[in-house]
């Protein structure tokens, strides 16, 4: 905001014990806004709508008006309730808040703009520390417009907003991803059907203590100078619960091959699902293959670009900015300052994507080795749900990992198309293409298949359910389905004839 941060606290813990340990019904408590008036404080009273506690362990402020009463000045409201029922207690600001995943969600109404003033807000922020916050507001200028505001005191990102029309039905989210430490600002304009994302946050761009836990606040503000009175403010829902339980999904997958110019590229696909955006770390390592890991024909500099169908998104020919931040939270390994490999950090929505690994303007060396990397970064939002990567396959084995994250077994279709991409009228083709899948905590092969027509219905159903396309009957292409526990796997695309020829490696994570 144009003010300074909003500093009266709303503690909220996110937990099931502190929701059983609520009380309900409506209660009344004295507070104050001390961070524009100095020692002048401005009094205000809360009158809380019943507070009911869901199975779900939720907090729902639902079917009441939120009203709030501003005396003389200038300066914020916070409407404050505080977890244990104790009016100022800092107790429920624990640990336990960071290490479990939450949404916070308000549906807010603006129902009159100040009579003076610049504008009006209402919304939600987590904080930590008055020099570590995320917001989230709904605001109604003196100019009639209405904005979804976002406001941080990250390093890296400053204010983000987006106009909406007066009649939306506007819901504002924050969502806390504790394994990623990652907070997202969120928005819905149907009702909850979908939300937008209006930034994300990562903690480590906070200056906090590390035994830190958050605060929760309803927000109120006006900038007009003079008194508020009732009813300037409604909050219709309001409520913290806890994120489900971490899901099975694709967190990491990686291809790693020659790639050259032209028709030789190697091109990796990918297709996210899911609503809202799925913040996504994407390199192209070459350089770094060869003088941290020794392996040999590599590029001295490649670059990145990431396309959707024909439409190129962005290009990258170094690190993007924050891309150092960003390898340590996705857990990949690190790329020198100096190096010339590629990445970028894209946020996005449902869809199919390409990356193409492209030796740079310039370099010295037009063919070698490279890995495209893609990784999440965050659980929440879309998911990543395959990848695809068609190339030629001579002597050296085409390498795929990937990443199987979560709490419990992914079921995954792996499929090495040969013979079966003659129907896409492509020709020079593997014609007996051989797949093993290897787990990486002990290097032990788990499964291998060099025709898929050995487990024909069970690939059929797999193949099926994932939107992959069938392959023909006694074909010598190869596939696998397995289920897998969380882990780390490599999958070793092989020609059995050793002669090269193209070949389409293919991941899908099979819905169940």
């Amino acid at each position: 905001m144009p003010q300074p941060h909003c500093l009266l606290r709303l503690f909220f813990l996110v937990s099931a014990a502190l929701a059983l340990a609520s009380t309900a019904g409506a209660q009344t408590f004295a507070g104050h806004d001390d961070f524009s008036g100095g020692n002048a404080k401005w009094p205000y009273s809360f009158r809380s709508p019943p507070l009911t506690v869901g199975t779900n362990g939720s907090f729902n402020f639902t079917g009441s008006v939120v009203e709030f009463t501003k005396g003389p000045g200038r300066g914020s409201q916070i409407l404050g309730w505080d977890g244990d029922g104790i009016a100022g207690n800092t107790a429920s600001r624990t640990p336990a808040s960071f290490t479990t995943s939450w949404v916070a969600e308000i549906t807010p109404t603006l129902r009159h703009r100040p009579d003076a003033g610049t504008f009006a807000a209402v919304g939600f922020e987590v904080a930590i520390a008055p020099n570590a916050y995320t917001e989230i507001t709904l605001q109604r200028f003196t100019d009639g417009v209405l904005r979804i505001f976002t406001e941080t005191n990250s390093a890296t990102t400053g204010i983000a907003r987006v106009a909406v029309a007066e009649d939306a039905d506007v819901r504002l989210r924050l969502a806390w991803d504790a394994p990623a430490r990652i907070i997202t600002a969120a928005y819905s304009l149907d009702g909850g059907a979908s939300y937008a994302t209006l930034r994300t946050v990562p903690i480590t761009e906070w200056n906090v203590q590390p035994t830190s836990g958050f605060q929760f606040e309803l927000v109120g503000y006006s900038t007009s100078p003079g008194a508020v009175g009732p009813g300037q403010i409604q909050i219709d829902n309001f409520s913290v619960t806890t994120a489900p339980a971490d899901f099975s999904r694709l967190a990491n997958v990686s291809v790693r091959n020659l790639t050259a110019e032209g028709a030789r590229t190697l091109i990796v696909g990918f297709s996210v699902d899911g609503p809202g955006t799925r913040p996504l770390v994407i390199r192209t390592v070459s350089e770094t293959l060869g003088r941290v890991f020794g392996v040999p024909n590599v590029l001295t500099d490649v670059d990145a670009t990431l396309f959707t169908g024909s439409n190129r998104i962005s290009t990258s020919t170094g690190l993007a900015a924050g891309s150092s931040v960003a390898f340590q939270r996705v857990g990949a390994f690190p790329l020198d300052a100096t190096t010339t490999d590629a990445a970028l950090v894209a946020q996005l929505t449902a869809g199919s994507y390409t990356v193409h690994a492209i030796p740079a303007t310039g370099a010295t060396r037009r063919e070698g080795n490279a890995l495209i990397e893609v990784y999440e970064d965050g659980v929440r939002g879309t998911q990543l749900v395959n990848l695809s990567a068609r190339t030629e396959l001579g002597a050296e084995p085409l390498i795929v990992g990937f990443v199987v994250a979560g709490n419990a077994k992914s079921r995954v279709l792996i499929r090495a198309v040969g013979p079966g991409l003659t129907a896409f009228n492509l020709t020079g083709l593997v014609a007996d293409p051989r797949i093993d899948l290897i787990g990486m905590s002990d290097g032990q092969t788990i499964a291998q298949n060099d025709d898929w027509g050995t487990n024909a219905a069970a690939v059929t159903s797999a193949s099926t359910a994932s939107g992959a396309f069938a392959l023909t009957a006694g074909s010598r292409d190869a596939a696998l389905v397995v289920d897998l526990d969380p882990g780390a796997y490599t999958v070793r695309v092989q020609n059995s004839s050793n002669a090269s020829g193209i070949v389409l490696a293919e991941l899908f994570q099979v819905p169940q």
